[in-house]
């Protein structure tokens, strides 16, 4: 293979990636000097800029600019919490059957955080 057919294969993955991820309702694009290609991968981790993973990422698990967050607990806790003076937070793991967590992360559109 030549050089420039070499390039040509390489800008047909590129346009496969991107075709791949406007399917999914990704509007950022990527160039051939965003990504290294293998015979056996295509990364951008030893890119300056990841931009293809964050791009993925960012539509996986998109940052929410401002909000207000509101969390109920029981009287004993709150009244345990102006007690002591003290805030415990805890993983948010630990709460992912109540509900809760699946109700914020819907209303948001934060589909990534749901998958398993």
């Amino acid at each position: 293979m030549t050089p420039l057919e070499k390039i040509d294969e390489m800008n047909n993955i590129v346009s496969s990636i991107n075709g791949i991820l406007s399917k999914h309702g990704i509007t950022e694009t990527i160039s051939l000097s965003d990504i290294t290609i293998t015979d056996n991968t295509v990364s951008d981790l030893v890119k300056p800029n990841a931009k293809l993973s964050d791009a993925i990422t960012n539509y996986l698990w998109p940052s929410i600019p401002s909000a207000c967050v509101y969390h109920y607990t029981s009287k004993d806790a709150a009244e345990n919490i102006l007690k002591t003076n003290k805030f415990r937070l805890s993983n948010i793991a630990n709460r992912y059957s109540d509900g809760e967590i699946k109700t914020f992360c819907e209303t948001h559109q934060l589909h990534g955080y749901l998958q398993k």
